[in-house]
């Protein structure tokens, strides 16, 4: 059968691409679970010391390790045999993380959706990063893994970078809900203004209006509408 998707959180972890079981004998989903001893050979001589949260292999074997999502991981990550591996009652995230059982099943089913204890408390939706500082601050969530944003629509948990539905100008960012009176330098303005939500578009950042410079869409400093206007 295709992959194994199952319906409890136990199959979370149990998951992986058929094409992966196959090459390991039909038995890729058993190491990944039950870290399966891989090899002894061309491990370094000499004193080395886990991580946090980890546990040196006995007899300095060489294991694979488990996965919350191990199809949201870099492959070469999680065929790279180690010599430490989570502590019992944790597995590793995408970002190669020890976390709980209990944080991996907080995330569901989403393949593409992670616990991240470092998760950028500054948000990496579509357009979100484009001239915008931001101080990173570490917060504990679900989190897109890499390559994913959130779906501003709202129809996924997670979508490819290259799905975002637009690319947004320097201090504007995607909004799934947006008004129709945002700033603009051509002074248009509806006679009532309302909110709704449809399929998106982008909005200049507070203190920022709508200027259009050849049809195409720039956020400018609303005092600088009056000089635009003016040229």
């Amino acid at each position: 059968r295709g992959e194994c998707r199952g319906q409890t959180h136990h199959d979370l972890i149990f998951s992986f691409p058929k094409k992966h079981r196959l090459k390991m004998g039909g038995t890729a989903f058993v190491y990944i679970i039950m870290g399966s001893t891989i090899a002894s050979a061309n491990v370094q001589p000499g004193p080395f010391t886990c991580g946090s949260g980890e546990v040196q292999v006995p007899g300095g074997m060489l294991k694979l390790d488990r996965f919350c999502k191990p199809r949201a991981t870099a492959r070469e990550e999680v065929f790279r045999p180690r010599r430490c591996l989570c502590k019992p009652g944790t597995v590793r995230n995408a970002w190669g993380a020890c976390i709980s059982l209990q944080e991996c099943y907080q995330c569901g089913s989403d393949p593409y959706l992670d616990f991240n204890r470092c998760a950028s408390a500054c948000g990496r939706g579509c357009g979100s990063s484009q001239g915008r500082a931001c101080i990173q601050v570490c917060t504990r969530a679900c989190d897109c893994t890499r390559g994913y944003v959130p779906d501003p629509l709202g129809w996924y948990g997670c979508i490819p970078k290259s799905w975002c539905p637009s690319r947004c100008p320097r201090y504007s960012s995607w909004r799934k809900c947006h008004s129709t009176c945002t700033p603009r330098c051509d002074g248009y303005k509806p006679r009532t203004c309302s909110k709704f939500c449809d399929e998106g578009k982008c909005v200049c950042w507070p203190g920022y209006a709508e200027a259009y410079v050849k049809g195409n869409m720039q956020c400018v400093p609303q005092n600088l509408c009056v000089r635009m206007r003016q040229e």
